[in-house]
């Protein structure tokens, strides 16, 4: 039969800040401050806040958390293809797509094809 014995370890807590824990000035309020202290902080700054990233990570160390990690927010991008080109589409029909997209290179499209089936012929 197997004994087991169980061994404290320590532990810190984990704290995530919002926007709404500071003052106009990049202080952090009093109430929050107090609870840092030896926590692990996160905190996103939104893009439209006037806070530096110095200004955040000064406040929570001096509040007294172990580690703070401060980081900007990303501003969330959308991607779209401007037509639909796809692996199911022939080479041919592809490359055409690829060049009414870009109307600028229609002068080039009989040389680009040509090459174009010079790279599938190399590959195949």
């Amino acid at each position: 039969m197997s004994r087991h014995e169980f061994f404290p370890t320590p532990f810190r807590r984990l704290q995530t800040l919002a926007l709404s824990d500071f003052t106009e000035e990049g202080l952090l309020l009093d109430a929050i401050g107090d609870q840092l202290v030896g926590a692990i902080v996160r905190f996103e700054i939104p893009l439209d806040s006037a806070l530096t990233i110095d200004e955040a990570r000064r406040a929570i160390e001096a509040a007294g958390a172990f580690e703070a990690k401060v980081t900007k927010a990303r501003a969330e991008t959308v991607r779209r293809r401007e037509s639909e080109i796809s692996a199911g589409m022939g080479l041919r029909e592809a490359v055409l797509a690829w060049i009414e997209q870009h109307p600028d290179i229609q002068p080039l499209s009989q040389a680009l094809l040509i090459e174009a089936v010079r790279v599938e012929e190399a590959f195949t």
